[in-house]
C-alpha cells in the first residue's frame, strides 16, 4: 500500500493545528462509514518530545481521546505503527 504524506508549515499562530485536528475529525467521520480506510490519529509532538517509543506516543495519543483502552489494546495488536 502506497503510504500519503502531508507537509504543513506555516508561522506560528497561521492554523496548523487547527487543520490537523479538523482533517483528523473528518478522517474519523470517513472511517465510521468505512473501516478499511486508515484510523486518523493527531498528535501534538511538542506534548510528546522526550518520548522515544512510537508506539507508547500513538497509544497515549488514542487514551488522551477517550478512547476505550481496551479499543486501544485491540488497535496495538492489530495495527502496525
Amino acid at each position: 500500500q502506497k503510504q500519503q504524506v502531508i507537509i504543513l508549515q506555516g508561522k506560528s499562530g497561521s492554523g496548523k493545528s487547527l487543520f490537523c485536528r479538523h482533517l483528523e475529525e473528518t478522517i474519523w467521520e470517513l472511517y465510521a462509514d468505512d473501516s478499511s480506510i486508515s484510523i486518523p490519529v493527531y498528535i501534538s509532538l511538542p506534548k510528546c518530545y522526550n518520548e522515544l517509543d512510537e508506539k507508547q506516543i500513538i497509544s497515549q495519543a488514542l487514551q488522551m481521546k477517550q478512547i476505550n483502552k481496551e479499543i486501544v489494546d485491540i488497535i496495538r495488536k492489530n495495527i502496525s505503527f
